[in-house]
């Protein structure tokens, strides 16, 4: 399975449920829609998936037919399957892993088997595929699982299996030269046939389940430097060679099916909320009308309106009061924060966050209000802080005709 970000669909092609399955189906967050093509690949399972958005295709390569591995490459635009036939094709394989580059705008794939295990990595830019050959590569496997992790820039790779070495527990990165493993103190045992996705909102890895003597019912994250376990209160039952994909705009993960112990149908949805927070900190400088107070009258929804208002205005200024909005409370451009503004002027009164960007409120009655839409089509927004704090104009407050307000953070969440 692969998710479709520019149609926000999650795709899932072929598999095995004692036949060689060459459906293809789609699910839109509410329900599954199986697509008849004119054109579609043959049946297969053990077969890699990854999703390309710079050309708006999936990415299908090799499997197994039921008699013999394939070495075959497919491309599905969310009308029809076409089959490429680069010049130079990788060995036939199954059981192998792929991961979409989008830094480098690459499908990379590595490992699988077929009589014996790869260790080899190679590359799809649409028209070919390439063959890396990095000095220190993973041992060969089967069955292992690749995502890419595109705030690091790493295409992470983790366990699979290989006769003689048993159930791999290791974690390697490729960076598009090389592969580097990683020696976390935590990690999760030895398995192979899991399935892994990159969790985009949150930053974070996700793994469940495989096989490792039994079929395993556990969820790991991994952020880049440690796996840690998560024990959620509801969790499917263990299962190898289940299907996952990252949902982006509904920002959750997506399980179908797997052998648990036999072939299975159910379908799972694994999603951390990141809760909106705001609270206040720091302490304001006294107007005329008293020390300026900024409260929230709204949390900082992902996709809503978050609002709030600076109360103990003087009612009639010259002009209305300001509301600086910043990334930070730590720097600001060169400046060190908190900053005393006493040397301006401005005795008692510090700046707090970052004046990233500066507006104008109305004052109304010795208030006024900030409505700030925060958009629900980026996720990345999801955990980020900003930091709010009120400058109110007062003739009779200082030196400076300026009090502030103390100030906010807002985590934006769902």
């Amino acid at each position: 399975m692969v998710y479709d970000s520019a149609r926000q669909r999650t795709v899932m092609f072929g598999g095995g449920n004692g036949n060689n399955l060459a459906d293809t189906w789609e699910w839109d967050g509410m329900r599954w829609a199986r697509i008849k093509p004119a054109t579609s690949p043959s049946g297969r399972h053990q077969h890699a998936m990854a999703y390309d958005p710079a050309r708006r295709r999936a990415v299908m390569f090799g499997g197994w037919n039921g008699s013999s591995p394939m070495n075959d490459t497919w491309e599905w635009d969310g009308k029809n399957w076409t089959q490429i036939k680069p010049a130079t094709p990788p060995p036939a394989r199954l059981n192998h892993a792929m991961a979409y580059d989008s830094v480098r705008r690459h499908t990379v794939m590595f490992g699988g088997w077929n009589g014996g295990y790869f260790s080899d990595t190679w590359e799809w830019d649409g028209k070919n595929w390439t063959q890396i050959k990095p000095a220190t590569p993973p041992p060969a496997r089967t069955s292992h699982t690749m995502a890419y992790d595109s705030s690091r820039r790493r295409t992470v790779l983790f366990g699979g299996y290989a006769r003689g070495n048993g159930y791999f527990s290791d974690t390697w990165e490729w960076d598009g030269k090389s592969w580097a493993q990683n020696s976390p103190v935590t990690f999760p045992p030895g398995r192979s046939d899991h399935a892994m996705v990159y969790d985009l909102a949150r930053g974070r890895t996700v793994m469940f389940g495989g096989y490792g003597g039994r079929n395993l019912a556990d969820t790991w994250e991994w952020n880049g430097k440690s796996w840690v376990q998560i024990k959620p209160a509801t969790s499917p039952s263990g299962r190898q060679q289940h299907a996952m994909a990252y949902d982006l705009a509904r920002r959750r993960t997506v399980m179908f099916g797997g052998w648990s112990p036999g072939p299975s149908a159910d379908m799972w949805e694994y999603a951390i909320p990141s809760p909106a927070t705001f609270t206040t900190f720091g302490t304001g400088c006294k107007g005329s009308a008293g020390i300026p107070q900024l409260t929230a009258m709204t949390q900082p929804v992902y996709g809503k309106t978050f609002t709030t208002t600076l109360s103990r205005l003087q009612t009639a200024p010259a002009a209305g009061p300001f509301i600086a909005v910043g990334m930070s409370n730590q720097q600001w451009g060169a400046i060190k924060l908190p900053l005393d503004l006493g040397i301006l002027g401005l005795p008692g009164c510090k700046l707090l966050v970052g004046a990233d960007v500066t507006l104008p409120l109305k004052n109304s009655a010795g208030s006024a209000r900030f409505d700030l839409a925060i958009p629900g089509k980026n996720p990345w927004l999801l955990g980020k802080n900003l930091y709010l704090q009120g400058l109110a104009l007062d003739l009779k407050a200082n030196p400076l005709g300026v009090a502030l307000s103390n100030a906010g953070k807002a985590t934006i969440g769902l």
